[in-house]
């Protein structure tokens, strides 16, 4: 596929009267020569007819505006020659450059320009997305925009969308350029080149911005394929997707598993509070006791600091476990006399213990013992009195027997709800063999 180049444009941008037999109201065009935008032109124009009440609403232009305006056939010749030996770009070509055709034509002038549309370019470049507005593709691409329905507005929102689609489409066009690289968009500073060399290993990834400062933190099994997820088409609504050209350096560190990457970024999270992080939990599990002594479990939205026994990213996650729970918790029912209403509170807190107990550490001093690294250190993570202590590795693994003996090797965690989740999330996989390199090994307490 043939790159998109930079020659002399002319982007333009037409507002009418609507209605029937629609008129020129307002013209706007917007020069750009070697990729960069150089002048414009931009005026109103009396159409000779009433303006439409809707055409009104939509650009705030209304008759007396263009009273004194000059007429279509005053500009025309200033038309010509200001887009002259240029390629006509607009947001439908199809629109705006008929339109001008036949307001030529019967001035008996052959109007004839090759054309570019950014609309068709946006649907050859960035398949997979929901809209091709003008709007919503600036937004996806970065580009500002102010007061559009306007000629001039509309005009320099879509002359910068289409330096974008030229930029990101002389990248991926390139021979060299690998497939996956076809539905992302990557910001204007960071190359596919870096991309690539990024490690296919767990750990951390922290994206900055030209001043240092941490716009995002993630994490994954996968360092290259997180940072491509990221820039990917169907990630277009998250705010660092919107914000991406502020990226101009991507950073890393490896891990030997998702959960100490997962750690690490909450650590690095807590500290950094990156400036496009979005909350990671939206509910929380909670337990309450009635009058009579019952336990009760409920899930609220996770806006305070009170510890949750299990969380949850969203609210559609929330109902299927709450689901779920109300199938365990199913106990009997019983008559509701003095006698047996003490039995009854003790089934049912039975019950609830038994539940909740899928959410507690399976003993009080251990650690996950992790895969050896090429200088023989074992990766492990250290648990205390039912608490997260922290990460690290250790030389000499074998000799290990308290939990005082990782105390030096140990870069320590602080245990917030959300890092006991994924914990204990992490030991369950543990335990189901779904995590064959890493085992629980029990400690002696110091």
């Amino acid at each position: 596929m043939k790159a998109l180049d930079h020659k002399k444009t002319a982007v333009i941008d037409l507002e009418t009267t609507g209605g029937e037999d629609p008129q020129i109201i307002e013209i706007s065009i917007v020069i750009i020569k070697d990729g960069i935008i150089c002048e414009d032109y931009t005026k109103l124009v009396n159409p000779e007819k009433k303006i439409s009440a809707a055409s009104h609403a939509l650009t705030g232009i209304d008759d007396k505006m263009v009273e004194l305006a000059p007429k279509f056939y005053e500009i025309a010749e200033d038309i010509e020659l200001f887009t002259k030996d240029c390629i006509l770009v607009a947001h439908p070509i199809s629109f705006d450059y008929e339109f001008l055709q036949k307001k030529f034509q019967k001035l008996g002038i052959d109007y004839q320009r090759k054309t570019k549309c950014t609309f068709l370019l946006s649907k050859e470049f960035l398949p997979q997305i929901n809209s091709y507005k003008l709007k919503d593709l600036c937004e996806l691409m970065s580009v500002e925009t102010k007061n559009l329905h306007r000629a001039l507005p509309d005009a320099l929102s879509t002359a910068r969308l289409y330096l974008k689609l030229v930029h990101h489409a002389n990248r991926w066009t390139k021979k060299s350029t690998p497939s996956y690289f076809k539905y992302t968009i990557l910001p204007e500073k960071v190359s596919s080149s870096e991309i690539e060399k990024l490690p296919r290993r767990s750990g951390v990834v922290l994206f900055l911005d030209k001043d240092g400062t941490a716009l995002l933190i993630d994490h994954g099994e996968n360092i290259f394929n997180k940072v491509i997820k990221t820039f990917h088409l169907q990630n277009s609504k998250a705010l660092i997707f919107k914000n991406k050209d502020q990226i101009t350096k991507i950073e890393y560190r490896c891990f030997d598993s998702k959960f100490v990457s997962h750690l690490y970024a909450e650590k690095l999270v807590r500290y950094l509070k990156p400036r496009f992080q979005k909350k990671t939990y939206t509910h929380k599990l909670i337990s309450t006791k009635n009058r009579d002594g019952e336990v009760k479990l409920k899930i609220i939205a996770n806006r305070d600091s009170k510890k949750g026994l299990q969380y949850f990213r969203n609210k559609k996650e929330a109902d299927i476990f709450y689901s779920r729970m109300q199938k365990c918790l199913d106990t009997p029912v019983y008559a509701y006399s003095e006698s047996t209403k003490s039995e009854n509170t003790k089934n049912v807190n039975l019950a609830t213990q038994k539940f909740l107990d899928q959410f507690r550490y399976p003993q009080e001093n251990f650690f996950i013992q992790g895969p050896k690294n090429l200088k023989g250190a074992q990766s492990f993570v250290l648990f205390e009195k039912g608490v997260l202590k922290g990460h690290g590795q250790i030389p000499t693994l074998h000799e290990a027997k308290h939990v005082s003996d990782f105390t030096a090797f140990m870069i320590p965690i602080f245990e917030g709800p959300e890092q006991r989740y994924q914990a204990i999330k992490y030991i369950k996989e543990i335990q189901n063999c779904y995590q064959t390199r890493f085992s629980i090994v029990s400690l002696k307490s110091s």
